[in-house]
Protein backbone atom coordinates (compact mmCIF):
# COMPACT_ATOMS: atom_id res chain seq x y z
CA UNK A 1 0.00 0.00 0.00
CA UNK A 2 2.71 2.47 0.95
CA UNK A 3 4.68 1.74 -2.22
CA UNK A 4 1.60 2.38 -4.36
CA UNK A 5 0.86 5.62 -2.49
CA UNK A 6 4.41 6.87 -3.02
CA UNK A 7 4.34 5.93 -6.72
CA UNK A 8 1.04 7.78 -7.25
CA UNK A 9 2.24 10.85 -5.35
CA UNK A 10 5.53 10.94 -7.27
CA UNK A 11 3.69 10.71 -10.60
CA UNK A 12 1.24 13.48 -9.74
CA UNK A 13 3.87 15.86 -8.36
CA UNK A 14 6.04 15.30 -11.44
CA UNK A 15 3.25 16.28 -13.86
CA UNK A 16 0.98 18.68 -11.95
CA UNK A 17 1.11 21.46 -9.41
CA UNK A 18 -0.99 19.67 -6.83
CA UNK A 19 -1.64 19.56 -3.15
CA UNK A 20 -2.26 15.99 -2.03
CA UNK A 21 -4.31 14.99 0.99
CA UNK A 22 -4.40 11.31 1.99
CA UNK A 23 -6.90 9.31 4.02
CA UNK A 24 -5.71 5.94 5.27
CA UNK A 25 -9.11 4.70 6.44
CA UNK A 26 -12.75 5.14 5.59
CA UNK A 27 -13.33 7.31 8.66
CA UNK A 28 -10.59 9.68 7.50
CA UNK A 29 -12.12 9.85 4.03
CA UNK A 30 -15.49 10.77 5.55
CA UNK A 31 -13.84 13.60 7.48
CA UNK A 32 -12.17 14.91 4.29
CA UNK A 33 -15.53 15.14 2.51
CA UNK A 34 -16.16 18.46 4.29
CA UNK A 35 -13.23 19.98 2.36
CA UNK A 36 -13.22 21.12 -1.25
CA UNK A 37 -11.25 19.08 -3.80
CA UNK A 38 -10.90 19.17 -7.59
CA UNK A 39 -10.41 15.42 -7.83
CA UNK A 40 -10.52 12.31 -5.66
CA UNK A 41 -8.23 9.36 -6.31
CA UNK A 42 -9.88 6.44 -4.57
CA UNK A 43 -8.52 3.01 -3.74
CA UNK A 44 -11.32 0.45 -3.63
CA UNK A 45 -9.68 -1.70 -0.96
CA UNK A 46 -8.41 0.66 1.70
CA UNK A 47 -8.98 -0.16 5.34
CA UNK A 48 -12.40 0.28 6.80
CA UNK A 49 -11.86 1.04 10.47
CA UNK A 50 -14.22 -0.90 12.69
CA UNK A 51 -13.72 1.21 15.78
CA UNK A 52 -10.79 1.86 18.07
CA UNK A 53 -7.23 1.23 16.92
CA UNK A 54 -7.07 -1.93 18.99
CA UNK A 55 -9.85 -3.52 16.96
CA UNK A 56 -9.19 -5.38 13.74
CA UNK A 57 -9.40 -3.34 10.58
CA UNK A 58 -10.85 -5.13 7.59
CA UNK A 59 -9.83 -4.84 3.97
CA UNK A 60 -13.00 -4.35 2.00
CA UNK A 61 -14.41 -2.64 -1.01
CA UNK A 62 -14.67 0.46 1.18
CA UNK A 63 -14.32 2.62 -1.93
CA UNK A 64 -17.84 1.67 -3.01
CA UNK A 65 -19.15 2.65 0.40
CA UNK A 66 -17.34 5.99 0.05
CA UNK A 67 -18.84 6.60 -3.41
CA UNK A 68 -22.28 5.91 -1.92
CA UNK A 69 -21.52 8.38 0.86
CA UNK A 70 -20.47 11.09 -1.64
CA UNK A 71 -23.65 10.54 -3.66
CA UNK A 72 -25.86 10.67 -0.55
CA UNK A 73 -24.30 14.00 0.46
CA UNK A 74 -24.57 15.48 -3.05
CA UNK A 75 -20.79 15.83 -3.30
CA UNK A 76 -20.05 15.99 -7.02
CA UNK A 77 -16.26 15.70 -7.20
CA UNK A 78 -14.79 13.62 -10.04
CA UNK A 79 -13.40 10.29 -8.85
CA UNK A 80 -10.65 8.21 -10.45
CA UNK A 81 -10.27 4.78 -8.90
CA UNK A 82 -6.68 3.59 -8.47
CA UNK A 83 -6.09 -0.04 -7.63
CA UNK A 84 -3.29 -2.53 -7.49
CA UNK A 85 -5.69 -5.44 -7.94
CA UNK A 86 -6.57 -7.33 -11.11
CA UNK A 87 -9.34 -9.25 -9.36
CA UNK A 88 -11.51 -8.46 -6.38
CA UNK A 89 -12.88 -11.93 -5.72
CA UNK A 90 -10.72 -12.53 -2.66
CA UNK A 91 -11.65 -9.17 -1.15
CA UNK A 92 -15.37 -9.76 -0.68
CA UNK A 93 -17.99 -12.26 -1.80
CA UNK A 94 -20.00 -10.96 -4.73
CA UNK A 95 -17.25 -8.53 -5.69
CA UNK A 96 -16.40 -7.65 -9.29
CA UNK A 97 -14.13 -10.30 -10.78
CA UNK A 98 -12.05 -7.93 -12.92
CA UNK A 99 -11.16 -4.29 -13.43
CA UNK A 100 -13.57 -4.25 -16.38
CA UNK A 101 -16.44 -5.48 -14.16
CA UNK A 102 -15.51 -2.89 -11.54
CA UNK A 103 -15.51 -0.15 -14.20
CA UNK A 104 -18.95 -1.22 -15.46
CA UNK A 105 -20.35 -1.42 -11.93
CA UNK A 106 -19.05 2.00 -10.91
CA UNK A 107 -20.00 3.62 -14.22
CA UNK A 108 -23.58 2.37 -13.91
CA UNK A 109 -23.93 3.30 -10.25
CA UNK A 110 -21.95 6.50 -9.87
CA UNK A 111 -22.02 8.38 -13.18
CA UNK A 112 -21.03 11.17 -13.76
CA UNK A 113 -18.85 11.33 -10.62
CA UNK A 114 -16.93 8.13 -11.39
CA UNK A 115 -14.47 8.74 -14.23
CA UNK A 116 -12.37 5.60 -14.71
CA UNK A 117 -10.21 2.98 -13.04
CA UNK A 118 -6.42 2.92 -13.36
CA UNK A 119 -4.46 -0.24 -12.48
CA UNK A 120 -1.39 0.91 -10.54
CA UNK A 121 1.64 -1.38 -10.48
CA UNK A 122 4.69 0.33 -8.91
CA UNK A 123 6.94 -2.24 -10.58
CA UNK A 124 5.84 -1.07 -14.05
CA UNK A 125 5.75 2.37 -15.68
CA UNK A 126 2.87 2.03 -18.15
CA UNK A 127 0.15 2.93 -15.61
CA UNK A 128 1.68 6.37 -14.99
CA UNK A 129 0.90 7.64 -18.49
CA UNK A 130 -2.71 6.52 -18.18
CA UNK A 131 -3.09 8.14 -14.75
CA UNK A 132 -1.59 11.42 -15.98
CA UNK A 133 -3.87 11.42 -19.03
CA UNK A 134 -7.00 10.77 -16.94
CA UNK A 135 -6.10 13.34 -14.29
CA UNK A 136 -5.28 15.94 -16.97
CA UNK A 137 -8.64 15.27 -18.63
CA UNK A 138 -10.54 15.76 -15.38
CA UNK A 139 -8.63 18.90 -14.39
CA UNK A 140 -9.10 20.37 -17.87
CA UNK A 141 -12.80 19.58 -17.85
CA UNK A 142 -12.61 17.00 -20.64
Amino acid sequence: MEEKKLAIESTLVQHFKVEITWARHLAGAYALAAQSFDLILLDMTFSASTGSRSQVRKQSLAGIEYLQFLASKGIDVPVIVVTGHDSFQSVSAGSPKSIEELHDLLGAGFSPTYQCTVKVDPLRDDWQEMLVEKVRGVLNGA
